[in-house]
């Protein structure tokens, strides 16, 4: 999505400014460095507003870059909010002393994996952005977006449960499901806490979660309805 030049760019900076978080901006094509100003740059960032401004002079801004320091190449409850108020692409690096990992580039703007076969990112290709593509895919609609940290079902979480209404689904009976519905799936947890598509053939398409937060070898796919049934907590339909 963007240039190989720019990516190494930004990858560079990441291990300079180790173990601190880089961060920086892309604009005019160009990755420009900024200066942290984050209370402790090693557990956040901020980009000063006037960095913002002097970047905007060559151009719009088309990318957020920032760096994890020794952590995982997804996106946090914030980042995620972030890049939502940013309405631009958000670029993670991983940075190590040593080196630094491929990128992750996220938002609504980067084009989707297929939906079955793709490899668990939190946040990013996870069991609710798998819900949220199918619908902008077979349905036309965006969905709520939902920040979420890894595991916030065990910190206090019950994201489905409390958003699902002003998402515009609606409970339903198991008996009145149909392709397109929603299934909600408690599993080792006392909150629905795993979703599913619900498809013709008592079939579903879902992202189970993997071990991490990040887990290519975790691949969203179709499975019998029967084999999860037994987690199955809540059935709901999209109705806005």
């Amino acid at each position: 999505m963007f240039a190989p030049d720019v990516m190494a760019e930004i990858r560079a900076d990441a291990v300079a400014r180790w173990p601190e978080e880089a961060c920086g901006v892309l604009a005019g094509g160009r990755y420009r460095p900024c200066r942290n100003i984050a209370d402790d740059p090693r557990r956040g960032f901020r980009i000063a507003q006037a960095e913002i401004s002097a970047a905007r002079q060559a151009g719009p801004i088309e990318a957020i870059a920032h760096s994890h320091p020794d952590g995982w190449a997804c996106p946090s409850a914030l980042d995620m909010a972030r890049q939502k108020q940013w309405d631009v692409p958000f670029i993670i690096t991983v940075a190590h002393e040593s080196g630094a990992e491929p990128p992750l580039v996220f938002g609504r703007q980067v084009p989707k994996a297929p939906l079955t076969g793709r490899g668990f990112v939190h946040g990013v290709r996870d069991c609710k952005a798998l819900i949220d593509d199918w619908f902008r895919a077979h349905r036309g609609v965006e969905l709520l977006d939902l920040p979420r940290d890894w595991e916030w079902w065990r910190t206090g979480g019950d994201l489905y449960r409390e958003h699902f209404a002003a998402a515009g689904f609606r409970d339903i009976a198991e008996g009145e499901l149909r392709p397109g519905d929603c299934v909600l799936f408690a599993i080792r947890s006392a909150v629905p806490n795993h979703a599913a598509v619900f498809l013709d053939g008592e079939r579903i398409v879902h992202h189970p979660a993997g071990r991490a937060p990040v887990d290519p070898a975790m691949l969203s796919r179709i499975d019998p309805y029967t084999r999860w049934r037994g987690h199955a907590v809540r059935w709901a339909r999209y109705h806005a």
